[in-house]
């Protein structure tokens, strides 16, 4: 049986990141019948984290974190805590590296060291290595674009998740790569189990990420706008439920709850999603699922929820017209999506 090296976040405490490992590892080995196990990208993680539950908005700890990271050289300290891993994991008894899925191609501190030296411990090691299901950022400095140029250029082949992606990294790279759409939709859809679906959950992405695709607005200006969304989709708040599925997240949770209280006397419920398996879970009870994330909705309808999409990006805009365009939208992007990856990758296995 062929073995399978896939490589992604998937023991960070970003949920969405879990779910893309748990759907690419899935993916391959029942679509060809091989064995796939799992690198980090990034990190030395051993396991998937939990999303910590004691972190406070506006904490010293994590401000302190963003000053060093500023400061110490970063790329040189990945290189000595990664380098032997990234060998041994290549090195290994794998007949396929696969690098993804995930927003893996952008300009900070690890993401573009890490991409070069996967790509080139493949090739002195003589094996297959491709990107797949991963998406693009658009700002990358000088140093971004020599390390990410090297790894897309002397890999073997690049899928994506999005068409900006593709143009992106056609513009910026100079290279070639073909669409196929996010593999978190591959994931197989859990059945409607429970007969007592009552929950409907609220996800508020944290705020730099609304001011990162929209004209940036202030905490309370962004709380006004989520409940007049609420208001025009008919949805009470005092129905809902806050969940989370990044640490960041969770604090947009804490800041909106006291938002709620202090303005409306609400006291909202904020349920524990801290792990893939307790989101799932909840996700066993919810009748709908109400959220800016993308990977956040994906993995409420693959358990057949309803979903309501807060049009944070276009791409959750292009995401909520397919969604609405027939009533099978969601089965035919799964389908669709399946079809190109299955077609991309089997060039190699």
């Amino acid at each position: 049986m062929k073995k399978v090296l896939v490589v992604n976040r998937g023991f960070c405490d970003n949920l969405g990141d879990q779910a893309i490992n748990h759907a690419m590892c899935s993916f391959v080995s029942n679509k060809f019948n091989v064995e796939a196990t799992f690198a980090e990208y990034t990190t030395l993680a051993k396991s998937e984290k939990l999303i910590n539950l004691n972190v406070k908005p506006n904490s010293f700890s994590s401000k302190f974190r963003e000053a060093i990271k500023k400061i110490l050289p970063l790329k040189f300290i990945w290189l000595c805590r990664n380098l032997f891993r990234v060998n041994s994991a290549v090195q290994s008894d794998v007949d396929l590296v696969i690098i993804g899925g995930g927003q893996l191609i952008l300009s900070n501190s690890a993401f573009d060291i890490a991409a070069a030296s996967w790509v080139l411990f493949a090739r002195l090691h003589k094996k297959p290595i491709v990107f797949c299901s991963v998406g693009a950022g658009t700002d990358f400095n000088y140093l971004n674009k020599a390390l990410y140029k090297y790894a897309l250029h002397n890999c073997d082949g690049i899928c994506v998740r999005d068409e900006k992606s593709r143009d992106t990294i056609k513009s910026t790279f100079q290279v070639d790569a073909v669409v196929a759409g996010d593999i978190v939709f591959t994931a197989e859809n859990e059945p409607h189990l429970s007969s007592c679906r009552s929950y409907i959950l609220l996800g508020i992405p944290s705020l730099s990420v609304y001011n990162t695709y929209n004209k940036h607005v202030s905490r309370g200006e962004y709380y006004e706008i989520w409940m007049d969304f609420l208001k025009n989709n008919a949805v009470e708040i005092n129905d809902c439920s806050l969940y989370y599925t990044t640490e960041d997240d969770f604090v947009e949770s804490l800041l909106f709850s006291q938002f709620l209280a202090d303005k409306f006397s609400i006291d909202i419920k904020i349920v524990n999603t801290s792990s893939l398996t307790k989101l799932e879970g909840v996700l066993s009870k919810t009748r709908l699922a109400i959220s800016g994330r993308m990977h956040g909705l994906i993995i409420a309808a693959n358990h057949s929820c309803d979903i309501l999409v807060f049009p944070i990006s276009k791409k959750l805009i292009s995401f909520e017209d397919t969604l609405n365009s027939s009533n099978d939208g969601l089965l035919s992007l799964k389908s669709d999506i399946s079809i190109k990856t299955e077609r991309f990758l089997k060039k190699w296995i």
